[in-house]
């Protein structure tokens, strides 16, 4: 399936990124990491995330994506020699960054849902990578303990995340007016 993954340990690159089928897998700083798929909370919590964003982005520049691969250009290399790919649960996006298969740049907020699979690179390899890529706003979902931690930049560098609960309601920094009932969100599990 991975004919170019035969021999090579990396450093991975959107090149080969780009030649494999398609999946769910992604390359932080040159090495590859397969996705398996998410336990229904998490599947739960991102759809329920996804139609709040995509219901209220309708007459906006801005979009809502999930499951879409973040290229992050690097200075002085090619497009071909970039080695960070994120596989991001949800991003929100101004649309004119997009390409056919990701996209392109750092979108202005992504969101990752936790997961036993997914805790540690999600807490520790994407925080690190997106800060580096000066993403504005990084939102973690610990569904186990109905948080949300958003990290906001402040200069270069996140600052204390906010906390969030489920008695909370959460806004996105590019779209203020919109407040998120996070009860509405975690209620999703009380049916498991």
């Amino acid at each position: 399936m991975f004919e170019n993954l035969h021999g090579k340990y990396g450093p991975y690159t959107y090149k080969d990124w780009l030649s494999w089928p398609e999946g769910y897998y992604e390359i932080l700083d040159g090495t590859f990491y397969l996705i398996r798929g998410q336990p229904l909370t998490h599947q739960e919590i991102m759809g329920h995330l996804l139609c709040t964003f995509a219901n209220y982005l309708k007459e906006n520049p801005y979009g809502v994506l999930h499951m879409i691969g973040v290229i992050f250009p690097e200075p002085g290399k090619s497009d071909d020699e970039i080695t960070n790919i994120a596989l991001s649960d949800i991003i929100l996006y101004h649309r004119d960054k997009m390409r056919e298969v990701g996209h392109y740049g750092t979108p202005e907020v992504i969101i990752e849902i936790l997961s036993p699979s997914t805790a540690a690179k999600d807490c520790i390899l994407k925080k690190n990578l997106y800060e580096k890529k000066l993403v504005p706003e990084y939102w973690i979902v610990d569904p186990e303990n109905e948080e949300i931690f958003v990290f906001l930049l402040s200069g270069q560098v996140y600052a204390q995340p906010v906390i969030y609960t489920k008695n909370d309601k959460l806004k996105a920094g590019i779209i203020p007016e919109l407040a998120i009932d996070l009860k509405e969100i975690f209620d999703v599990m009380k049916f498991h």
